[in-house]
């Protein structure tokens, strides 16, 4: 009779701590988003909005955070200076609105709203130059190469040609994160060859020059994209509207591209558009240049804000959670029904 009891104790806790994970796991997913971002005003801007939502089933508390891009940044990394945070609190499918008056335009005219709720879940918009909206930096590209060009001797103001061959490129590494819709994970591609046309200008600062990416157009190995295929290769075309300066006595460098990849599966009417914001040094005498970046690949079927992977075990886990208790309740209730047969047959 006594072990009777202990296994039917022992079922009816499992069945309890089964409810119990099923209920935690429930209130733990299920992200508050941010849905839009809009600017009010024109550059230098008057104030920047953001629409959040809570697409959970649980009340969510957290912060919400302006961030602008610092105007110095370490080597290989972005330098964000967080200006204004406000505390939100959303039931589930409810939607609140933040102004964010205190803006603060920097030169590279880059910021980003991120909200934190408090179950750790993220939500990040990233917005550059003219409004253009980016989710997770998701592009990273290391450089070391011998600059086609002499940049000891360079005629300022003045243009400059090149063409970089592979074997002028010393090392060098790009990877980015696929959407969630072509499964996610990370390529990486090879450089084969460039060219192109910057244009040097001088500054209020004599150790300081200015100069502005013309034509810049790089070539990349192919790429597999899951459900269509390789890409073929890829060519980088900058937009003109990127920049970077240059101190010729440090030789510090810092440089904001931006542009489009073009490819076999994306064209100039419907391309990968992408930023990357490096920061490196030029050494004068052996004429290297040295470039870590960090930036966003934008795919055409994405619209703004963050994307959010969907987790299809996530997804199931309340149903897991659900039939599992079904089950030990049954099996409970079965071993029950066979003691009390057997206690019948006895008598």
């Amino acid at each position: 009779m006594r072990v009777m009891k202990l296994k039917k104790s022992t079922m009816l806790c499992i069945a309890l701590f089964l409810i119990i994970i099923t209920l935690l796991i429930e209130h733990a997913y299920g992200d508050v988003k941010i849905v839009s971002t809009e600017t009010v005003g024109e550059y230098p801007l008057e104030a920047v909005k953001s629409t959040v939502r809570n697409d959970g089933t649980h009340k969510r508390t957290g912060t919400a955070t302006l961030s602008f891009l610092g105007s110095g940044s370490e080597i290989g990394s972005i330098n964000w200076f967080e200006q204004e945070s406000y505390p939100f609190e959303l039931d589930p499918g409810q939607t609140t609105t933040f102004t964010f008056n205190n803006f603060i335009p920097t030169a590279r005219k880059g910021w980003k709203v991120e909200t934190k709720d408090d179950v750790g879940q993220t939500s990040t918009w990233y917005t550059w130059d003219g409004g253009a909206t980016w989710s997770n930096l998701t592009k990273k590209q290391s450089m070391t190469f011998e600059s086609p060009f002499s940049l000891s001797n360079l005629t300022i103001p003045g243009s400059v040609t090149f063409e970089l061959a592979q074997t002028d490129m010393i090392n060098h590494a790009l990877n980015f994160m696929l959407p969630e819709f072509f499964g996610g994970g990370t390529v990486s591609l090879n450089f084969t060859h460039g060219y192109g046309e910057i244009f040097f200008n001088n500054t209020a600062r004599a150790d300081m020059v200015l100069f502005n990416i013309t034509e810049w157009i790089m070539t990349y190995t192919e790429f597999y994209l899951p459900g269509r295929g390789w890409t073929g290769l890829n060519e980088a075309i900058t937009s003109p509207e990127s920049y970077g300066a240059l101190n010729v006595t440090s030789g510090e460098m810092s440089m904001y591209e931006t542009g489009v990849y073009l490819d076999n599966f994306y064209s100039q009417q419907n391309p990968l558009r992408y930023f990357i914001f490096y920061t490196g040094t030029v050494d004068f005498i052996s004429n290297i240049i040295h470039l870590e970046g960090e930036g966003a690949v934008y795919f055409p079927q994405i619209v703004g804000g963050i994307v959010v992977p969907i987790d299809g075990f996530a997804l199931l886990v309340p149903y897991i959670g659900l039939a599992s208790t079904i089950m030990v309740a049954t099996v409970a209730s079965s071993i029950s029904v066979k003691r009390v047969k057997r206690r019948k047959e006895k008598q």
